[in-house]
């Protein structure tokens, strides 16, 4: 029902009543006064919040071109990332933080120590060392994102920008329980943590994915992206497997073992990195649509 009520000077005021209003089931509907006007409806506003959101994938990187050609492996891994969106705007920013392996080797070989005074060799013995090698690729990535309506389903496309980094680490352990090159109060044996190789690329590309709506606040995603980066030096898991690791075979007690003491017989790998890299996790949200 319509009460329009005509005021002095030309003003109109128009208020709708219904039935139910009595009964609490329904707020009535106020109208605008505009003076010589027809009436308007004020249209309820929806929620006005920024967005705030945090996930966890797994991840899979398949090589591409150049690249494939060196790596011809699956690389596994996870990726966390957080993204913020401005009120009700459907784009957004954000940062991607993940890992990636790339093969791990482990040979046990042994080194021969001297015990030297005064220049004259007084003891001679064999320790026994387990050599680690592995690989890992970290990416730091900014994302710009624009997804669609909020609904159970939104898909989102990403504009990735940010680095990788690849590093091959070499660690030796001490065997047995002499302690001659080991603390010890070191339990584990390590000796030597090494930085063999490492290397910085540039990369940038973009994503496709989907928020599937799991409950309040959490969602599903799906994504595939697409890279293309800048030419890095690094090792592949099959280089770890055929390396040979030579250490110089005489030391003092008193040495310790650096890169300089690691002969290996493998070159490290140069090429641009490409790839396209599949994600599935969880995705938390400070807000629910």
């Amino acid at each position: 029902m319509h009460y329009i009520v005509k005021l002095f000077f030309g003003f109109t005021f128009c208020f709708v009543w219904h039935p139910s209003f009595a009964q609490g089931l329904a707020k009535p509907e106020v109208w605008r006064i505009y003076p010589n006007r027809s009436a308007k409806a004020i249209k309820p506003q929806g929620p006005n919040k920024e967005e705030l959101s945090f996930g966890f994938m797994l991840q899979s990187t398949q090589p591409t071109h150049k690249y494939k050609r060196e790596q011809k492996n699956l690389l596994w891994g996870f990726n966390f990332y957080v993204d913020y969106r401005i009120k009700e705007r459907p784009f957004s920013f954000g940062l991607d933080v993940g890992w990636s392996g790339n093969g791990r080797s482990s040979t046990n070989q042994s080194i021969l120590v001297q015990t030297i005074n005064a220049g004259v060799i007084i003891d001679e013995y064999q320790v026994p060392l387990n050599v680690v090698a592995h690989n890992g690729i970290t990416h730091g990535m900014l994302h710009a994102r624009i997804t669609a309506s909020r609904s159970l389903i939104r898909p989102y496309f990403d504009l990735l920008f940010g680095l990788h980094y690849f590093a091959t680490r070499v660690k030796i352990y001490e065997e047995g329980n002499e302690f001659y090159f080991k603390d010890d109060q070191n339990d584990d044996g390590l000796i030597s943590n090494n930085l063999l190789e490492s290397s910085i690329a540039l990369g940038a590309g973009g994503r496709v994915g989907l928020l599937i709506k799991l409950m309040p606040h959490i969602y599903l995603n799906a994504s595939a992206a697409n890279y293309q980066g800048s030419k890095a030096r690094y090792y592949t898991a099959p280089d770890l497997d055929s390396w040979d690791i030579v250490i110089d075979s005489q030391f003092d007690a008193n040495d310790k073992l650096n890169e300089q003491d690691l002969n290996i017989n493998s070159v490290a790998k140069r090429a641009p990195i490409s790839a396209w890299l599949f994600q599935m996790g969880i995705v938390f949200s400070s807000n629910d649509f």
